[in-house]
């Protein structure tokens, strides 16, 4: 008799904390508040081709080129992406003006991709063959 009156007992907690959430939405004041969301804004950042380089390993020296004008003096991050792109180099020069292209030698094809601080990106493909 002792294990009905736990089993009865549990059961009737349990039912007690099943019926809380039902009874907790019962009580708002209207069926439009969970309706009336803010409206969330999409932001899509369009991908900017700056251009192609073209590397000639032992051939010459580094490429240096001017940053547009949106990502001068305001380059938060460089990425290099492709097959051999632990070849490829990128760095940002003249105190933030330029970006320099280098390659160790290898012959690939690479997607450089640079982002300024307000999130706008842009990228430059780079092409290293040897000359001839």
């Amino acid at each position: 008799m002792r294990k009905t009156i736990k089993l009865g007992l549990l059961g009737a907690v349990a039912s007690a904390i099943l019926a809380l959430p039902v009874a907790a939405s019962a009580q708002t004041s209207s069926s439009n508040e969970f309706l009336s969301t803010t409206p969330q804004t999409t932001v899509i950042r369009q991908l900017h081709n700056l251009g192609t380089v073209y590397l000639h390993p032992g051939a010459s020296g580094p490429v240096e080129q001017y940053l547009p004008a949106s990502f001068k003096y305001d380059v938060q991050s460089i990425e290099i992406t492709g097959p051999l792109s632990q070849f490829v180099h990128a760095q940002i020069t003249n105190f933030g003006s330029k970006i320099l292209f280098s390659s160790d030698g290898a012959k690939t094809t690479v997607t450089v991709t640079i982002t300024n601080s307000t999130g706008s990106w842009g990228y430059y493909t780079v092409i290293v063959q040897p000359v001839g």
